[in-house]
């Protein structure tokens, strides 16, 4: 039943990754090929969209709008976002077995696919990293003002999201509530939540004062709030293996810009920014007469050069994010989740376990 599923997830994935790869965009109209084939196979061959629906349909809205945040935060292109929406409708949701979160089967593509890539990152750029350099970054992260706020925000944002998840009937888990606060903390203005997260506290206090005292939730908001940091932490020194720097002379059309310039009155300048736990991913934008910048073009590159020959120009690089395809990872985690039947770790987990236990045995006996 599921080989028709497997050769459309292998010609598509082939087909993308090449155009990835080779063009450095996914084309919309496999897109919209993929959703089409997804829509035809799983309603009229594996028939997991008449048999579950209501599944199906919850999983594919949360994966749009998964999708849509992180291409929103910066984290992925739109063509990225696009295609894991389209592996998430193809890939039927009875596959998902092992390692799964409830309503969302489909999350299991992002931890197959961005776990081994963060962790390489974070491997490579720990190699580079100076120990001064990360004791910096470890102070400036866990600062008292800085630890106080969070505390503040996981306590009083958490018990809206239990309150929604109950009144809804969800059942919620650590990681769902972690994701949902992490946007959270991202999308609103730090000001708003600061007084948002006082209120909460308060009003949590007032009605369920043995919610926020008791010794189970002080530890779970103890570890949300290292893993926060951590995060913090560690991803900023992912993203250094990501991020390069080219001079002036080497700029082509097409670079995305990694750190913000702008033109004042004649003079290119860099910009002053803030990074914030989901903006160390983001494309960030430069301003050129009042017109957002995302991707250098053609008319750009040219203005800068003539204007640094002039000494119009007040750096001589500028940082640029490396263009890494995202398609054959994907594709790769696609692939690793059917034949796994979701979670891959877990499988990883338990040959671990049984290696060591056979040899326990053997030493034993």
């Amino acid at each position: 039943m599921y080989f028709l599923v497997l050769l459309l997830l292998t010609i598509f994935g082939l087909v993308t990754s090449y155009t990835d790869i080779k063009e450095g965009k996914i084309k919309n109209i496999w897109i919209v090929l993929m959703i089409l084939a997804a829509l035809i196979a799983n309603t009229f061959i594996t028939k997991t969209f008449v048999e579950k629906t209501r599944e199906s349909l919850v999983n594919a809205s949360l994966a749009l709008l998964f999708a849509f945040s992180l291409w929103y935060f910066g984290f992925w292109t739109a063509g990225d976002g696009k295609l894991f929406f389209a592996y998430s409708l193809l890939l039927p949701i009875t596959i998902y077995k092992y390692g799964i979160i409830q309503h969302f089967p489909s999350f299991v593509l992002i931890i197959n696919s961005f776990t081994p890539v963060a962790i390489y990152l974070i491997i490579t750029s720990l190699k580079r990293i100076q120990p001064k350099q990360f004791f910096k970054e470890v102070k400036k992260s866990f600062t008292f003002k800085s630890l106080l706020s969070l505390l503040l925000y996981f306590a009083g944002f958490s018990f809206v999201i239990q309150l929604i998840f109950s009144f809804f009937s969800i059942k919620s888990n650590f990681l769902i509530n972690t994701l949902i606060i992490f946007f959270v903390f991202e999308m609103v203005e730090k000001k708003i939540i600061d007084i948002a997260s006082v209120i909460l506290v308060v009003v949590r206090l007032i009605i369920s004062p043995e919610s926020i005292l008791s010794l189970a939730f002080l530890k779970e908001l103890a570890f949300m709030l290292l893993i926060f940091q951590s995060l913090w932490i560690f991803i900023g020194l992912a993203i250094m293996q990501l991020v390069e720097e080219v001079k002036i002379k080497d700029l082509k059309p097409g670079m995305v810009l990694a750190e913000g310039i702008i033109k004042k009155k004649g003079r290119w300048e860099k910009q002053n920014m803030s990074l914030s736990f989901f903006g160390m991913f983001k494309m960030v934008k430069a301003s050129v007469d009042d017109e957002v910048i995302n991707v250098l073009d053609e008319k750009t590159v040219k203005e800068i050069k003539k204007d640094a020959a002039k000494g119009k120009v007040a750096f001589k690089q500028v940082k640029v994010n490396k263009t890494v395809p995202f398609a054959p990872i994907l594709f790769l985690s696609v692939l690793l989740t059917f034949f796994a039947e979701g979670n891959i770790f877990i499988h990883l987990i338990t040959a671990k376990d049984i290696v060591i236990g056979y040899v326990r045995y053997w030493l034993n006996a």
